[in-house]
């Protein structure tokens, strides 16, 4: 229980970031905030397939964190005149890479949990 309520603490805070870019960042809702929901959205609809919470916990973790850190260095600390260009690959990478990773790496944590006598 509180491993799903953790899942939904993370997709409230992705999209709560997601919300504060669109609208102080960017100025405007467009079709790129519904495409940096995308790992939330992921995450959601795993949260209510799944009966074991944990591995999701790690992958919301590492949504949160990588929707962080591309937020860090697109509007805090950009180096670069295209580090904009991060906002539209991440949420893919999020999706495709990081996600199922950090879901993998718990599985494999389970696993050998429960193995232990």
């Amino acid at each position: 229980m509180i491993a799903r309520n953790l899942v939904w603490g993370a997709v409230a805070l992705g999209a709560a970031l997601q919300i504060y870019i669109a609208i102080a960042e960017v100025g405007q809702l467009t079709g790129f905030f519904f495409w940096a929901l995308a790992p939330y959205v992921l995450l959601a609809v795993l949260a209510f397939r799944m009966k074991k919470h944990f591995k999701l916990v790690l992958g919301a973790a590492v949504a949160l964190v990588v929707d962080y850190f591309t937020f860090q260095k697109v509007f805090i600390n950009p180096t670069s005149s295209t580090a904009a260009i991060a906002l539209i690959w991440m949420p893919l990478w999020t999706v495709i890479f990081f996600i199922p990773a950090a879901i993998l790496f718990g599985w494999v944590l389970e696993k050998s949990w429960e193995s232990q006598p």
